[in-house]
């Protein structure tokens, strides 16, 4: 290896090691980074460690491309929030119904958390499996931007189609959001629509090891009664189709496990019902096959005029 290479691979993994210890500091300080702004940061800066000695237009690229992605998820963040305070009618019913046909009279939070934890998942007595459902929980606020993140490094194309399912994905969860404000099962039970007593016990298995996120600008917009999509198994589901979209190989499939662990995590913890999902789901669907349909246009339109030119008689060519 000539001795600049060396240089440059030596220079890249100290500014590694560098990122890496203050990612680590500002973890366990502050939290693990989850909210749009702070995402982008630390992903930029990661992609500068991994470049470190790169021209400065290459460092320059990552905010060029994430920039629109970034605002408008910054735009979602805070408008999610902001659709709480607009006083629209909450309903309750129609997920409830839905649950507690299936479950046998009870909706299926209070039978899942009735037979795991002997009743309501409170914040004591977690498990190993509470610690894997947890951080099936809390992924949710990071794959798919570690997935954006992977793909821009390596495949600037596939970025930009999984960015456009991504963002169409949020903003019609937005608009579902303000259509149908729904709340989830934990405060149907707290309001009392539910006789046994639940609980929203979603960082359950964490509460022994003191990590948490941290969302340093949209941690005041929280809407609780954004249950319908829920985004959380919509987004799952669009992780896993995309996966399958990419990859020829057998296994591709069993990306479709992500999807079916974070559905029952946000059953058993009463943060969504099924019916929400099962919407969150078919709108995965829906999104990666409206714009994969749009996506192939282009190359369809493109094609067209060379195939009638091969069709023309000889004497017109």
């Amino acid at each position: 290896m000539p001795a600049l290479d060396r240089r440059l691979v030596a220079l890249r993994a100290a500014a590694i090691l560098v990122y890496l210890g203050l990612l680590a500091l500002w973890t366990a300080l502050v939290g693990i980074p989850s909210d749009p702004l702070s995402l982008f940061v630390s992903l930029w800066a990661a992609t500068i460690a991994c470049r470190a000695g790169a021209p400065l237009r290459s460092h320059v690229a990552f905010a060029r491309d994430w920039s629109l992605p970034v605002l408008f998820l910054l735009a979602y963040s805070y408008s999610y929030g902001l659709i709480y305070l607009l006083g629209l009618p909450v309903h309750f019913e129609p997920a409830i119904a839905v649950d507690r046909w299936l479950g046998g009279g009870e909706i299926l939070a209070q039978r899942l958390q009735y037979a795991i934890c002997d009743g309501p998942c409170g914040p004591q007595g977690a498990t190993w499996l509470d610690a894997i459902l947890t951080t099936t929980y809390l992924s949710h606020f990071l794959t798919a931007w570690v997935l954006a993140w992977m793909l821009w490094m390596r495949h600037r194309a596939a970025w930009k189609q999984w960015m456009t399912r991504f963002v169409s994905l949020n903003l019609a969860g937005l608009v579902g959001y303000l259509l149908f404000p729904m709340a989830p099962p934990w405060m149907a039970a707290r309001d009392g629509l539910v006789s046994t007593p639940i609980w929203a016990a979603p960082t359950r298995g964490w509460s022994g090891i003191g990590l948490q996120l941290t969302r340093v600008l949209d941690g005041p917009l929280t809407n609780p009664v954004a249950a319908m999509p829920s985004l959380h198994a919509a987004t799952a589901m669009l992780v896993a189709l995309f996966a399958i979209h990419r990859s020829t190989r057998w296994w591709r499939w069993l990306a479709l496990l992500y999807p079916a662990l974070m559905c029952f995590t946000l059953l058993l913890y009463a943060e969504h019902y099924v019916l929400d999902e099962a919407v969150g789901i078919a709108l995965a669907l829906a999104v990666h096959a409206v714009v994969g349909r749009l996506e192939r246009r282009p190359a369809a339109i493109s094609a067209r005029p060379a195939a009638a030119d091969r069709s023309a008689p000889a004497d017109l060519r």
